[in-house]
Order: structure tokens, then sequence, then C-alpha cells
């Protein structure tokens, strides 16, 4: 019974095993473009369409999960950083901080997007006294020069 499992399971294991290999065969300049392909629409990775709490980006993170190779793909194309939407849902704003402070540091020297959103009417004392966050301030100002598209909705530098 065992053996027969085994011999039905065999041209599905087979099968999956040819697709990996024609995925792994793909040259690295082409899962890059598919990558950039896939996360292209800022509306869906965007925070536009996230949870409060939820990862702002998705379709990155499962991407890089996928395999050795992929991350490397995804650590290695700066497309994919270089559109930076970012929500921040509460007062605590360093984790989200940590976040732009990533796409910062992989985006090269591409033009960027960037658009900050936070919450109407709360209190975000961590920033009284800087842009974003201390944590990712210098940084941030280093690269505004390559900022093309600037949004910010609710930010309480402005909103005071």
């Amino acid at each position: 019974m065992k053996q027969e499992t085994l011999n039905a399971e065999t041209p599905i294991s087979q099968s999956l095993a040819m697709s990996q290999a024609a995925i792994q065969a793909l040259p690295l300049e082409t899962l890059s473009a598919i990558f950039c392909w896939v996360t292209e629409n800022p509306d869906e990775g965007g925070w536009q369409n996230q949870d409060k709490g939820s990862y702002p980006y998705p379709h990155i993170q499962t991407l890089a999960v996928v395999c050795t190779k992929w991350r490397q793909v995804v650590w290695s194309t700066p497309q994919l950083w270089s559109q930076i939407y970012i929500h921040f849902p509460s007062p605590d704003v360093h984790a989200r901080a940590s976040l732009l402070k990533l796409f910062l540091e992989n985006c090269g020297a591409l033009p960027l997007t960037l658009e900050l959103r936070y919450d109407p009417g709360k209190t975000y004392d961590e920033i009284e006294q800087a842009f974003v966050h201390p944590s990712v301030d210098d940084l941030l100002l280093s690269v505004l020069d390559r900022v093309a598209v600037l949004r910010l909705e609710n930010s309480p530098l402005i909103s005071s």
C-alpha cells in the first residue's frame, strides 16, 4: 500500500520538481524584472490598502522568503525599494521609522516616491523635534534631493 502511494505521487512530485527547476533557471535580471512588475502597483502594496498594524509591503516580504536566490534578487533590486508608503498607525513610530530606514538604505540612487501618513488627532511625542524620527532623519535628509514625489498626510509637523 505504501509503495502504491509513493508511485501515485511520483508524477506530481516530478512535475513540481520540473517547475521549480525552470523557475530557478531564470536569469537574475529576469527575476528582478518580474518582481518589479509584481510590486509596481502602489495601491496594492502601499498604505492605502493596509490594515492597521499590518506589514506594509507584503509582496516584497513574500518574494524574499521563497528561497535564497529570490531573497538575493529582492535585496539587490533598488527599484523594489524606491516607492515608500508608510502609515504610522500609532504614536510609537520607531518600528515604521526603522522600515523607512531599510527602504532608504536599499533604494540605491533612484528617484524616490515618499508617502507618509499619520492618523489625525493622535499626538506623536517622539517626533516633536524630528521630521519622521531621530533614528532616520539624517538619512532621509541625505536623499531628499532624489524625492520626486512627496506626500504627507496629517503630518504632526505641518498640522500643529
